[in-house]
């Protein structure tokens, strides 16, 4: 197969079955267009297909590509400005770290913090912010990964000191408007190999003996 630039196209397609009725998105990544249309035809007699075409944004990622140099990066910087607008910190100092105190830990929130939001309703506030935080960290932000996933422990039950925690996740994410995930071949494994790619990797959640709730 030739790896010749450009490294990858990027289509969206919506797709549908008639029983049961489903409706889903999907993205393809391909290097070649020939077999794209190929995979295309191979699905049509069994789904109704609609190609929306060659994309740069997908549901809220932005790709973009280095061809030449065989780089891609994959952000969210639209999404996490209409996040930050839609809770009016755009504009706010950002906080070099997602979380600064322990969740079992939290102190008492200052008497006038978030006045806009009242006590009935910070369930679902702190439900909403939660489902987008999470959203990113699939995506685009690992960095705020284990700080969702905490967070998500107490979307049944928040509190308003919760919430400011959440909302601190915010400051961290408005320092890192500018961060991606980057994609690179080495310019070694040039045609492309298998090798560079099939070492073993671990990981670890390093914090787990820290947890005195569980």
């Amino acid at each position: 197969m030739d790896f010749s630039p450009p490294l990858l196209y990027f289509y969206a397609i919506n797709w549908q079955t008639t029983y049961p009725y489903h409706v889903d998105d999907g993205l393809v990544a391909t290097n070649s267009t020939p077999l794209y249309h190929w995979f295309i035809d191979q699905l049509t007699p069994d789904l109704e297909i609609v190609d929306t075409g060659l994309v740069s944004m997908y549901l809220g990622e932005r790709i973009t590509h280095d061809r030449i140099n065989w780089k891609l990066w994959i952000s969210q910087r639209p999404l996490l400005i209409d996040l930050l607008q839609s809770w009016n910190m755009l504009d706010y100092t950002p906080s070099n770290i997602p979380l600064s105190q322990p969740l079992h830990k939290l102190p008492p929130p200052p008497a006038n913090s978030i006045p806009d939001i009242h006590d009935d309703e910070i369930l679902i506030n702190y439900q909403c912010l939660i489902g987008s935080l999470t959203y990113l960290a699939i995506c685009t932000c690992p960095d705020i990964a284990y700080t969702a996933m905490a967070l998500g422990q107490f979307n049944a039950k928040p509190t308003r000191a919760h919430l400011l925690a959440a909302k601190g996740i915010l400051r961290y994410l408005a320092g890192t408007l500018n961060y991606g995930l980057e994609y690179a071949v080495p310019v070694s494994s040039i045609p492309l190999t298998v090798a560079p790619f099939s070492q073993g990797c671990a990981l670890t959640d390093a914090d787990w003996a820290s947890d005195e709730n569980d």
